[in-house]
């Protein structure tokens, strides 16, 4: 996770430049997107990765109690930005679903009238299409063949979440 740092009044005419504010090591991730219109109270992302899985996430609150695997923000980012409210963030993996043995390539969220049952479609480098659900229980729905190569890309139709584009 990067923080955007504006540059200060007197370095006006310097570019803003990115801070890393959180890290996770995991496998190449190859498309993530954030949760938009559902019902949880935190901030929620889901990635697809190298190891052909789908992940959801959550931005929360760092708490001082909290024991973590991730990488605290460098020391000059912390002197710099003492109480800024991008330190006191962590990200925390909440659920995982292994798509297949392949890329995992592309991913979108159900539009904004699917809010109370989100469902997730997963692209892959083996052609495949997958639905998920998103919610409690997250879990394939289902899996088809779509194409003869690589699914680059897939998208929920924002007005009917019975089509999915892919190509």
């Amino acid at each position: 996770m990067y923080y955007l740092q504006q540059p200060s009044q007197e370095d006006e005419d310097k570019l803003p430049s990115l801070s890393v504010s959180c890290c996770v090591d995991t496998s190449g991730i190859l498309d993530v997107k954030w949760a938009r219109n559902f019902s949880s109270s935190v901030p929620l992302f889901g990635l697809v990765n190298a190891s052909g899985e789908c992940q959801l996430w959550k931005v929360s609150d760092r708490d001082e109690n909290t024991v973590t695997t991730q990488n605290e923000a460098s020391n000059h980012l912390a002197d710099t930005l003492k109480d800024s409210d991008c330190l006191r963030k962590m990200l925390l993996p909440l659920k995982t679903e292994k798509i297949g043995d392949c890329l995992a390539l592309s991913l979108d969220w159900t539009g904004p009238l699917e809010s109370s049952s989100p469902k997730i479609v997963v692209s892959d480098s083996s052609g495949s299409l997958s639905v998920l659900e998103a919610g409690n229980d997250f879990r394939m729905t289902s899996h088809w063949h779509a194409h003869d190569y690589e699914a680059w890309i897939c998208a929920f139709d924002m007005w009917n979440p019975e089509i999915v584009y892919s190509g």
